[in-house]
């Protein structure tokens, strides 16, 4: 179970500080709230651990959570024939990690998104995300951008899985997500490229 506590609780220390500054700038890219908005939003949110290989959200289990990544790498993936892992997705420092299929209709999906390093995650209920769109336009706005945003992302990541070349994508993920390969197995890193590990070695000894 992940570790909770609340942060106005911890908004004395500097870290804290600086994580709150971190999940701002995230949030400014899309909406500008007030003083009193973001202190409403402060309320609701609060810090969660997760331990090294601990579920973040589980496979067949409702997501009811977002979470903002202060600290670590998490992974997404999912289980298909002989139990097979097909990693999907990375978050790392500064990006949103949740199930968006369960955490948008309440229902259970087949994904796992599973801590890689010790995570130090912000995270706020849909329960209480629902409750401020309902309250401010603001952050209505903001769900509904980053909603597109990511969105956007994932119609990215297909359109490559289908027209780009082993070693485009490779070399894509090298410029985007350099500092991931001294934290993420290369096995995770060669599914996410839908690749095998063999392909990947030569690729980094560009002996491919």
């Amino acid at each position: 179970m992940a570790i909770l506590q609340p942060l106005v609780h911890l908004m004395k220390d500097d870290t804290i500080f600086q994580n709150h500054s971190l999940l701002k700038q995230l949030i400014s890219h899309f909406v500008e709230p007030t003083e009193e908005e973001w202190n409403e939003f402060l309320n609701v949110v609060q810090y969660e651990k997760f331990k090294k290989g601990q579920k973040i959200v589980s496979k067949d289990i409702p997501c009811n959570k977002l979470y903002f990544i202060v600290e670590g790498v998490a992974r997404h993936y999912t289980l298909v024939e002989n139990e097979l892992e097909i990693t999907t997705w990375f978050n790392s420092v500064g990006s949103l990690a949740t199930d968006y299929a369960g955490f948008t209709t309440s229902e259970p999906q087949p994904f796992i998104i599973q801590a890689i390093t010790p995570v130090l995650a912000i995270s706020i209920t849909n329960t209480a995300l629902q409750s401020l769109y309902d309250k401010s336009q603001t952050w209505e706005r903001m769900g509904r951008l980053i909603n597109q945003h990511y969105l956007i992302e994932l119609i990215k990541r297909n359109n490559g899985m289908l027209n780009k070349t082993a070693r485009e994508r490779y070399e894509e993920f090298l410029l985007l997500y350099q500092p991931l390969f001294k934290v993420v197995p290369l096995k995770y890193i060669a599914s996410y490229l839908n690749i095998s590990i063999e392909t990947l070695s030569r690729l980094r000894s560009d002996s491919y």
